[in-house]
Parts: C-alpha cells; structure tokens; sequence
C-alpha cells in the first residue's frame, strides 16, 4: 500500500511540474509574441499559461497589457483585477488598473488605484507620470507639476516625462521652465517632435520667432507631412 501512495504522490508531482514548466513556456512564448508587436496572438499564449495555471499573476498582468494595447480596457481591468485578488499588495496591478481606468475616463476609480499603487510603491517613477497625467486632464496643474516633478526625480533620464513637465509649464504660462525642460528632452531624444513643437510655442509666445521657426522646420525634416506644423511656419512667413 505504501509503495502505491509512493507512486501516486510520484505522478502527481510529475504532473504538476510538468504544468508549471508548460504554463512558463508558454508565458515566455506569449512575451516574445508581445515584443513584436503580435498581441493578438501573445493573449493567446497568455491565456494557455493562465489556463494551466490558474494563480499566475505575471501572466494575468501581461495579457491585461496586451488587452491595453487592443484597446479593449474592460478585458484589461478584469485582468488587473484579478493580479490584484491574488495579489492585494502588487503595485504594478493598481498602477495597470487605474491606467486603464484612466482611459476610460473613470477618473474617481483611476485616482484610488494610483493612490493606492504609491502607497505600496513610493518610488515607481511611471505611476506618478501617470497621475500626473490625469492630474493635468483635470486640469489641476499645480498636482500635475509635483507628481512630474516626482517621477523626473526618480527617472531623470525620462525624455517623456520631461516634454510631459515642460507642456505642463507652457500651459501654466511659465515659459522659461517650459524651454528648460523641453530643451532637456530634446537632449535626450533629438527626434522628439512633440518637444520640438512645444518649445517653438514657447519661444513664440516669447516673441523669438527665429528659434521658433527653427523648431519648426527641424519637425518638417522629421516629418514632412506635420500639416500642423506647416501652418505655423506659414504664419511666421516661412514656406515650408
């Protein structure tokens, strides 16, 4: 009897060795489907890992992402969720969640989660640039600047998060703030249009219309089909 209960333990270990090593497969499989852009079929994978292993909370969290990227955010918050349900203390599920929330425009539910996220994780940088985001949609600047300003501290070298910063200071109307911070980001990324832009809003609002002009034309080069960009130009009497 107790060589058979040997046995039996024997297989069921086997068994479930054998799922885990299945459903990590297929997550590093559905990962790789996720770095190239294939999210249709990285879900697909997702889901195999998740369908072996039912706790699998990367793997919940992973295909909540790819969910994000399909735009389907109901699917994502229900993956979230349950990253959240079987993990109450993952930072990364509530900064997912309240994104997507976010982008649902749920913005009392968004802040919660974000609120949460930083109370368990303090230092992530992405998660203050994202309540920072929704700071700004609400047009609370001032909350916006200090979680930008947050983040920057934690990630300097985020080229985003400055142009972020450096938008915000624009429409507050601190100009030179604005130039710094764009400036910067443009140092870190040179084909950043959206800084590039911005900063020649800036030095037009300060009048040297030459920088702005060359800010312009330096998106034109970029992308030669930035129409709104052309408009610009034209308004400085410049034909692109």
């Amino acid at each position: 009897m107790r060589r058979l209960i040997n046995t039996a333990v024997a297989i069921l270990i086997g068994f479930a060795n054998n799922t885990l090593a299945n459903s990590a497969d297929d997550f590093s499989t559905g990962l790789l489907a996720q770095t190239s852009d294939n999210c249709e079929e990285a879900i697909a994978f997702f889901s195999k890992a998740i369908k072996q292993q039912p706790k699998y909370v990367d793997a919940f969290l992973a295909r909540g992402n790819c969910y994000v990227t399909v735009e389907d955010t109901d699917l994502a918050i229900d993956d979230f969720s349950m990253a959240i349900k079987l993990d109450p203390y993952s930072a990364i599920a509530f900064a997912r969640r309240g994104n997507s929330y976010f982008l649902k425009n749920d913005m009392e539910k968004a802040l919660d989660d974000l609120n949460r996220a930083l109370e368990i994780d303090p230092k992530s940088a992405s998660t203050y640039l994202i309540r920072g985001s929704l700071f700004s949609s609400k047009h609370q600047y001032n909350l916006a600047l200090s979680d930008y300003s947050s983040s920057i501290s934690l990630d300097p070298q985020n080229y985003s998060t400055l142009a972020q910063r450096g938008s915000t200071f624009l429409t507050v109307g601190s100009i030179e703030d604005a130039i710094t911070d764009l400036t910067a980001s443009i140092s870190l990324n040179p084909e950043f249009k959206l800084a590039y832009l911005n900063r020649g809003i800036a030095y037009e609002k300060k009048g040297e219309l030459d920088k702005a002009s060359s800010d312009y034309q330096k998106i034109m080069l970029l992308d030669p089909n930035y129409n709104d960009v052309r408009q610009r130009l034209k308004r400085l009497g410049i034909n692109p």
